[in-house]
């Protein structure tokens, strides 16, 4: 089984559980109940499920980490993350400076399949900015309020929905709270 047939299952498995809130409410229910964190972004969903305009497609990057163990020769997972994908710009660079660096420096061999991240990325973004169906939508990148340190990656990406005509808007979620409105009847965000 290679890494991209593992990424794929993890990909289905995770869409599924995150989008089944009676399997989250009845799994995470002691999590909920203990840790504030946890408990104020269930109640963030709780709400989103609410609203009658809650979308029905869904768009999620995510990001699988592996790093290769010479000694073990193998691949191991050392995160998934659904969250933090601003580094997909650099992470072809950083496949082929590892493959670089296991094909001079080791005896071990890799098994290597260099995925092209960046392009997967773009296509991706291109897919959900057209399923959307609004070709005056500007995208919103919600980043720190003070020191925004993944500036240049958030920066690749814009960039290159800039290239298909595509608008991005920076805010923090405080400067959306004070400067957009949402239009809870129709679940736009305006500003």
């Amino acid at each position: 089984t290679s890494l991209l047939e593992i990424q794929q299952k993890w990909n289905v498995l995770l869409n599924a559980m995150g989008r089944d809130f009676d399997w989250i409410t009845e799994h995470l229910k002691d999590m909920i109940e203990r840790e504030d964190f946890v408990r104020r972004l269930y109640n963030i969903s709780k709400k989103c499920k609410s609203y009658p305009h809650t979308q029905k497609k869904f768009f999620a990057i995510l990001r699988n980490d592996f790093m290769y163990h010479s000694l073990q020769n193998r691949w191991l997972q050392v995160e998934y993350n659904v969250i933090a994908i601003t580094f997909m710009p650099f992470s072809d660079k950083i496949q082929r400076l590892h493959k670089q660096i296991a094909q001079n420096y080791f005896e071990e061999q890799a098994d290597y399949h260099l995925s092209e991240n960046f392009a997967l990325l773009e296509e991706g973004l291109l897919a959900a900015y057209n399923a959307y169906g609004n070709p005056k939508a500007i995208v919103l990148i919600i980043v720190l309020p003070k020191f925004e340190t993944n500036i240049f990656e958030q920066r690749a990406i814009e960039k290159r929905l800039f290239e298909h005509g595509i608008h991005c808007i920076r805010a923090s979620f405080e400067d959306v709270w004070k400067n957009h409105k949402f239009d809870e009847a129709t679940g736009t965000l305006t500003g």
